[in-house]
Formats: structure tokens, C-alpha cells, sequence
């Protein structure tokens, strides 16, 4: 009969093989769906046109001296590329090294560079929800079996590689934002995750709100003041002189504003999970006094929510609802959800050992319904089987479904534990 160490070692063994074999097998599809250089979208599943058109060609522009934020010359010099998203300037100073690269070698380090990302995040939070759902390290087999399990469900997981396979760089950006908002041990290391959740504005928004909820005043300040930093000094390359700032300045919001037009057309609504896109969706058109209500309602119930789990000692909780609440009221595509895959296994594992399967089991549903919204939803099978879009209105539908359920639960939960307290002190 098998012993239990030598279970966790061929439970081990297999994450290892499963997470190897999925990350060689994803990077040998993805390598061989490749764009040409001067392919035009849609790009009809073929890969790297996000990385192209978001990352590289900017970062060539910059290097030859252009302003890939002038959409209009931008497009010109580059006439079969989209526009340049509007991503903190410091995303080209993260992507510089790959300006001199011509396309092959670009695709290549890019996909390096991603696979590295999964490996290394995927494994943190492997390792991560074992010891918060058994409350010690784990012997070296069950820490290897861990992260073998968090690397294979991030390569799983339909988010992960609808951003990887586009060559998108929010598989960095939202991925790093698990274990800036959960903490890590070194503050060095956590100010530096911050700052590049800060190159998506939209990602390092909701990272910012969720740590001055957590009371890491110190760690989100350095995260954003260096994004900000860098960011600066790439602007001031930009314009040529800080003289050409105010310029430059006034470039950069004709971008945001061009872009966000370009996005609701060409992109197409049904790629976004956010409530505007929703409404739109439905042929609802609000305005904008009613959309920058609902933005500043919904980033401060971010801070609400995170705030009302920390004061109960559930900051995976409190990461999972301030992340999840942050999709809603800003401009998301769907793979951004992708940054709930990791804290939602640690919420389990915290919920569980921290306050008792009582409040898992209150949770429980909504918690389900997050995983399938963040894991299974835009799964290919969605839109042959129920048409195209369902993926994404599936995930929407969960996403909201979900938030809903595990904050119900939680209260219900909290409510309980509250009246238990009570009658324990009355009693004596």
C-alpha cells in the first residue's frame, strides 16, 4: 500500500510533467500560429498581434525617435497596425530590449518572457494556498506538487492564454497583481510588482486602491512614484525636452480619448467585462455624468470591501472581492480577470483555517461561481455552442453573480459568528 509521502511524490511528479508539457505545448501552438510582421487584423486566431501592435512597434517608434501616442502619425508610418493603447510610458522603457530585435526574435523573448511569468507566478501561488490552507510550509514534495498545481491552472485557465497567445503584456501586468496585493516578504520586491501593475493604468489603479486599504501605504506609494518616475522620464524622451512636455501631455489624452473610440468599434464591446460594455451591449447608451458616477462608486466600494476583510483578518478575501469589484467600473477586456485565479485558491485556504469551514461553506457558492467566471469563461465552447459573445456574457453574468453571493455569504457569515460571540458572553 502506498504511503503518504509517496503519494505526495508522484502527486508531485505529475504537476511537475502536467505543468512542463502544458507550458512546451502552449508555446509550440502559439509560436506556430504566428503573424507575419505586416499582417493586418483580425488576425483570426494567428498570434503575437497585440505584442506587435502594443509593444514592439511602439518601442521601435520610440527608438527612431516617433510619439507612438500620436495616433494619427503613428498609424501612417505603421498603416497595417491598430493604434497604440494608452499603457503608462514606462511600458516602453520595460520593453525596450526588445526595440533592436527584428519580429522573430521579439515573438521569441516575448514568449520567454511569458512562460517565465506563468512559471514563476503560478508556483508563488501554488506554494502560497497550501500554507494558508494547512497553516505550515509542507514538506519539500508537497511544495514542488504546489507549484506544479499553480503553473498547470494558470496554463488551464482560458484567461492565461487568451492573453499570452495575442502577445498581450497584461498577462505580466495582471498576473504580478496577485502577489502585490497579497504580500510578499520583502517590501523591495513588492514595490517593484506594484510598479508594474502601474503600466496598466486600469490594473495599477485597482491595485493602488486595494493596498491603501490594506494599510501599505509605503509599498503603493513607491510602486506608483517610480512607474511615475520612469514613466516621466520616458515622456520628457518623447517630447524632446521637458519643454515639449505640455505638448507631449496633450498628445497623450488624444490618445486616450481616440483610442477609447477606436476600442468600442474595432475591438468590439463584446470583449469587455466592465459595466459600461455591458450597457452597451444592451444598446444602452449612458452618459457620462452617469458613468463617472458609477467609476467613483465602484472604486470606492473596492476600498470598502477590502477594508471590511482586513478588519476581519481576510486579506486573500478582501484581494478577491476589492479585484473582483474592480473589473465592473473602469474599462477591462476579459483576460483581466485573470488576476483573480491565484487569490481565489488562497481565499479557500484562508477562509478554511482562519475562521472555519463554516464561512467556506457560506462562501462557497460564490466563490465557485468567480472561479468558473475567471477559469472556464470565454472558453471557446461558449460561443459554438450558444453563439458568439456568450463566452464573455457568461463571464459577466459570473462575475456579478459571484461578487454578490461571496459578499452575501460573508456577512451572513460574520453575522453568525457575532451572535455566537454574544451568547457566549451573556452566558457567563
Amino acid at each position: 500500500m502506498m504511503t503518504s509521502s509517496a503519494r505526495t511524490r508522484l502527486i508531485a511528479a505529475i504537476s511537475v510533467v502536467a505543468a512542463l508539457g502544458l507550458s512546451i505545448r502552449y508555446a509550440a501552438t502559439f509560436w506556430s500560429d504566428r503573424i507575419a510582421q505586416t499582417d493586418r487584423p483580425p488576425f483570426q486566431g494567428a498570434t503575437f498581434g497585440d505584442l506587435r501592435d502594443a509593444t514592439w512597434l511602439p518601442v521601435r517608434s520610440l527608438l527612431a525617435g516617433g510619439d507612438p501616442y500620436d495616433t494619427a502619425t503613428h498609424l501612417q508610418q505603421f498603416p497595417y497596425a491598430q493604434d497604440f493603447p494608452t499603457y503608462a510610458p514606462a511600458h516602453l522603457a520595460l520593453w525596450l530590449p526588445l526595440g533592436p530585435l527584428d519580429w522573430n526574435g521579439a515573438m521569441a523573448a516575448y514568449l520567454a518572457v511569458s512562460i517565465v511569468v506563468v512559471a514563476a507566478i503560478g508556483s508563488w501561488g501554488g506554494v502560497r494556498a497550501l500554507r494558508e490552507w494547512t497553516g505550515r510550509p509542507g514538506s519539500p514534495a508537497a511544495v514542488v506538487a504546489a507549484a506544479g498545481a499553480g503553473v498547470t491552472a494558470l496554463w488551464l485557465a482560458r484567461m492565461v492564454t487568451a492573453a499570452v497567445g495575442p502577445g498581450q503584456p497584461s498577462v505580466v501586468y495582471a498576473l504580478v497583481a496577485a502577489p502585490a496585493v497579497l504580500g510578499v516578504r520583502r517590501g523591495s520586491v513588492a514595490v517593484g510588482l506594484i510598479t508594474l501593475t502601474c503600466l496598466k493604468p486600469q490594473v495599477g489603479l485597482a491595485v493602488f486602491l486595494v493596498l491603501l486599504a490594506q494599510r501599505r501605504w509605503r509599498e503603493a506609494a513607491g510602486g506608483v512614484l517610480l512607474a511615475g518616475g520612469v514613466s516621466l522620464v520616458v515622456a520628457v524622451v518623447l517630447a524632446d525636452g521637458f519643454g515639449g512636455l505640455p505638448g507631449f501631455i496633450g498628445t497623450f489624452l488624444r490618445n486616450v480619448q481616440t483610442a477609447s473610440s477606436v476600442r468600442v468599434s474595432a475591438v468590439t464591446v463584446e470583449e469587455r467585462i466592465d459595466l459600461e460594455a455591458s450597457l452597451l451591449d444592451l444598446g444602452l447608451r449612458p452618459g457620462g455624468l452617469v458613468l463617472g458616477a458609477v467609476t467613483v462608486a465602484g472604486l470606492a466600494l473596492v476600498y470598502v470591501v477590502v477594508r471590511w476583510s482586513e478588519r476581519r483578518g481576510l486579506r486573500a478575501t478582501g484581494a478577491v472581492l476589492g479585484l473582483g469589484v474592480a473589473l465592473l467600473p473602469i474599462y477591462h477586456i476579459s483576460y483581466d480577470a485573470s488576476w483573480l485565479l491565484l487569490p481565489l485558491a488562497v481565499c479557500v485556504g484562508e477562509l478554511h483555517r482562519r475562521q472555519g469551514d463554516r464561512w467556506l461553506w457560506w462562501a462557497a457558492p460564490g466563490l465557485a461561481a468567480l472561479a468558473v467566471a475567471t477559469w472556464l469563461a470565454r472558453w471557446h465552447g461558449f460561443d459554438v455552442l450558444f453563439g458568439t459573445g456568450t463566452g464573455v456574457l457568461a463571464q459577466r453574468v459570473l462575475l456579478v453573480a459571484g461578487l454578490l453571493a461571496t459578499a452575501a455569504g460573508l456577512v451572513l457569515a460574520d453575522r453568525a459568528r457575532t451572535r455566537v460571540v454574544a451568547g457566549v458572553t451573556t452566558a457567563h
